[in-house]
């Protein structure tokens, strides 16, 4: 399944994580991040249901997600919006000529639809080529965003309902 055509990934981020490729350390080439649902204090559910991750991958990062005229109209975009040059033109460019717009990145994850306890990695993501490494975190925006929606705090309760559901059609 190919990426949303209408979608620029490369705008789907905060402001700040467009300067931090100039950001990293020298040598940096590889990095390794991680998604959770935290604790919260009095909060109401220790468990989340993990799901969702194969829908956004497939709509929105599979596939050629990035191409010249997204680059332009980010460049464009951030132009304006920083009033100065900051966006990672050449980078971006590199994703297009040595991966033909495809991200070079891996994720891992827990299976969907499993119950995870609070606390607990989801999935993982790490760059797969050593010139990419600030890409693993330019993406966390996205899916954090993604996520949000689907790890709310009813998300237990919707889990218990799906699990007694058999045992209610069962009986009755």
């Amino acid at each position: 399944m190919m990426a949303a055509q209408d979608f620029n990934f490369l705008l789907a981020t905060d402001s700040y994580k467009i300067t931090h490729y100039k950001q990293y350390p020298p040598n940096v080439n590889k990095v390794y991040s991680y998604f959770e649902c935290r604790h919260k204090k009095g909060g109401q559910h220790n468990e989340v249901v993990f799901f969702g991750l194969q829908y956004l991958l497939k709509k929105y990062l599979a596939g050629r997600v990035v191409t010249e005229e997204k680059i332009q109209e980010a460049k464009v975009f951030y132009q304006l919006h920083f009033k100065q040059s900051v966006f990672d033109e050449e980078g971006w460019r590199k994703v297009l000529e040595k991966y033909d717009g495809r991200l070079p990145i891996r994720i891992k994850a827990v299976p969907e639809g499993k119950i995870i306890p609070r606390g607990n990695v989801l999935f993982t993501v790490e760059n797969t080529d050593p010139d990419f490494f600030w890409l693993t975190n330019f993406i966390e925006v996205l899916l954090v965003l993604f996520f949000r929606q689907f790890l709310k705090e009813a998300n237990a309760d919707i889990a218990n309902v799906v699990l007694q559901c058999p045992n209610e059609c069962f009986r009755n």
